[in-house]
């Protein structure tokens, strides 16, 4: 059992080199893009060979044509979610900007309770408000300065593209997951379903390639060196993820490992942020940080 909280922990430490890698991209500047289509081609490779994609399923893949739509629209959605992030982390702090993105797991819930027909329990009628709450808490962080102080804010000037950009990012990411859970209920697509990420991947990459095309961008060494360790992180955090859940299964414990690792993705930013990037973290966004965690944690608990 020890052994699968250790996998589930190195899934936090490679899902949270995500955020700092998406965060460099930002911070140097690199074009958009070029970095989408390329993180989404590597991610393509790497998933048909974790996956072990076998020529039957390509053969049934050929005949469930709505199910290739969606997953590509998901893969797609979710890499323009990312870009956003990384442009939100360019343009203002990063820990808060990164810990509203994991908040959107809100987004899907809301959907499922609303058009689903899904029930809500006491914990996550409790985790809801406390997430909303977080939200509020992180995005107003410069709501109530003065106005001389506002001056003199390093990130105050670009305060509403900030804002902006991190909206963007969290509703991007809340619909992409929306688009993932979609096979869940449709039983005619169960065959299919591990070629989810597989298909997600391929589409974002031809889409990113056609408007990486029209743009006459160039993918620079800066895009590489970013993009080669960002997929590592991306396709390592998912293997170590499902081989911490699968022995935590055997356990009767594999509903703690996704809260388990989005809790450890906010925090363990949050600490980056703090002490290696020396960005400044007011009391408020500590605050926000913590009840965003907690209302992640309700939210994820039977």
């Amino acid at each position: 059992m020890a052994a699968g909280f250790l996998f589930v922990a190195g899934a936090v430490f490679f899902w949270t080199g995500t955020g700092i890698f998406y965060r460099k991209a930002g911070s140097d500047g690199l074009t958009l893009l070029p970095l989408g289509f390329l993180v989404s081609a590597l991610g393509t490779a790497g998933s048909f060979f974790f996956t072990g994609l076998d020529p039957e399923l390509f053969s049934m893949l050929i005949t469930v044509v709505p199910f290739i739509l969606v997953m590509a629209a998901a893969g797609i959605i979710n890499q323009a979610a990312m870009l956003a992030a990384s442009r939100s982390m360019s343009l203002g702090p990063s820990s808060p900007a990164w810990a509203i993105l994991q908040s959107s797991m809100v987004v899907p819930f809301v959907y499922s309770l609303l058009l689903w027909g899904e029930r809500a329990g006491l914990f996550q009628l409790i985790g809801l408000p406390l997430t909303l709450a977080a939200i509020v808490l992180l995005s107003g962080w410069s709501i109530g300065m003065g106005k001389a102080a506002q001056s003199d804010h390093k990130y105050s000037a670009g305060y509403r593209r900030w804002l902006l950009m991190v909206a963007l990012a969290f509703v991007l990411n809340g619909v992409q997951q929306i688009f993932f859970l979609i096979p869940s209920h449709v039983p005619a697509w169960r065959e299919v379903y591990s070629a989810r990420v597989f298909i997600g991947q391929a589409g974002s990459t031809l889409f990113f390639l056609v408007l990486f095309l029209f743009s006459r961008q160039k993918i620079t060494r800066g895009h590489v060196r970013v993009a080669l360790p960002l997929t590592c992180c991306v396709i390592f955090g998912q293997l170590v993820f499902l081989l911490g859940a699968d022995i935590l299964a055997e356990g009767g414990l594999s509903g703690i490992a996704f809260p388990f690792v989005v809790v450890g993705i906010i925090l363990v930013f949050t600490l980056y942020s703090r002490f290696i990037l020396k960005d400044t973290v007011t009391i408020k966004q500590w605050i926000g940080v913590g009840i965003g965690a907690l209302g992640i944690l309700f939210l994820s608990l039977p």
